[in-house]
């Protein structure tokens, strides 16, 4: 039996993923979601640079240098965003403001983590995305003859076809694929808001296929998640990490073969290139507002007006030829291992 060195520590893990976000906060999926994924991220990269185990972390350990080194480690080694690097920052605050709460004793550890900047954000002048020929190169990437090439080929069709976030994807549950007379998916987007996505039918064909590798004799109503991981027999949701992995791995790949395939490619980049394709095929910022899911449409335009020259171009000519034509037409705790210790504190 492993003995873990701060009860402490896992005390308050377990009432703040589970008690304090959900109960006291009433916290979104999504919220909890994330404070999870970057909680686990950093109790990971401790045990990495300490040579330990999750059962040696200490709270002494949520200290300055060891934020500071993982939030180094996610923006030189990991590549990621700085808007990523400032999100696991505020979780990890988060929960250390909720410690504080509850044990003043540690204040001096809030008052260690506020001195820690977060980093300016860059924005470029247009929107990152992928053009159709990169779309089809990444997904040609699966070798869907395998169970997991099948799994990963399906989710990246998915995340495009329904230009869904990558949280409102990985929370999808069997029931929420709806096959009827036309075939949608039941997407739960922020603020705990539904939309209905139509869905092509190739991806119903995909879906299909899928169900049979990967979710052999249950019924389509199955509240079981859609995309999975099993980790000691037991099945789990797939986490935003392994998304992010399994995409960098085929767009790697992809790049190989096809240029068109952008350098860096994450999750959030299948939306915004089906929205943008959307757009250039003629679909209003109205219709594209909807189908994203934003509270407005001022939102929408925000975003998606951040185009190319060449679509700015097109935009123009487009009104000019309105203008010329009478008007502008408007757009229609005893435990024995990791991931025991996790599950029971809320980390899974």
């Amino acid at each position: 039996m492993e003995r873990i060195a701060d009860p402490l520590l896992y005390n308050m893990l377990n009432d703040y993923l589970t008690i304090y976000l959900p109960k006291q906060r009433c916290a979104s999926e999504h919220t909890i979601a994330a404070e999870k994924s970057a909680l686990n991220m950093f109790l990971d990269y401790i045990c990495i640079k300490n040579n330990c185990t999750y059962f040696d972390i200490t709270l002494a350990m949520f200290n300055y240098d060891n934020v500071t080194s993982f939030l180094d480690n996610i923006v030189n080694k990991l590549g990621r965003k700085a808007s990523t690097r400032n999100q696991r920052l505020a979780c990890i605050r988060s929960f250390v403001n909720y410690l504080t709460s509850r044990k003043p004793e540690f204040v001096v550890k809030k008052l260690e983590l506020s001195k820690i900047p977060a980093m300016s954000i860059r924005t470029d002048d247009t929107i990152k995305s992928i053009n159709e020929n990169g779309i089809k190169a990444i997904l040609a990437q699966p070798n869907a003859t395998f169970k997991i090439g099948l799994r990963d080929q399906f989710i990246m069709i998915l995340l495009f076809d329904s230009a869904a976030r990558a949280a409102e994807l990985l929370n999808l549950r069997v029931c929420d694929v709806i096959l009827g007379k036309t075939p949608v998916l039941k997407l739960f987007g922020k603020g705990s808001k539904t939309r209905i996505i139509p869905l092509m039918d190739e991806t119903v064909g995909h879906f299909q296929n899928y169900m049979r590798v990967c979710h052999e004799g249950e019924s389509e109503l199955s509240q079981e998640y859609l995309f999975y991981t099993v980790s000691h027999g037991k099945r789990h949701n797939m986490s935003p990490d392994n998304l992010a992995r399994l995409i960098s791995k085929y767009t790697s790949a992809a790049r190989q073969t096809c240029l068109d395939v952008p350098e860096s490619v994450h999750p959030h980049m299948f939306r915004h290139s089906r929205a943008i394709i959307l757009y250039r095929s003629g679909m209003g910022m109205p219709e594209i507002s909807r189908f994203l899911g934003h509270a407005n449409i001022e939102t929408t335009i925000r975003f998606y007006a951040r185009l190319s020259v060449e679509d700015i171009r097109k935009v123009m000519i487009k009104v000019n030829a309105a203008k010329t034509s009478g008007g502008i037409n408007s757009s229609p705790y005893m435990v024995t291992d990791t991931e025991t210790l996790k599950r029971l504190v809320g980390l899974k």
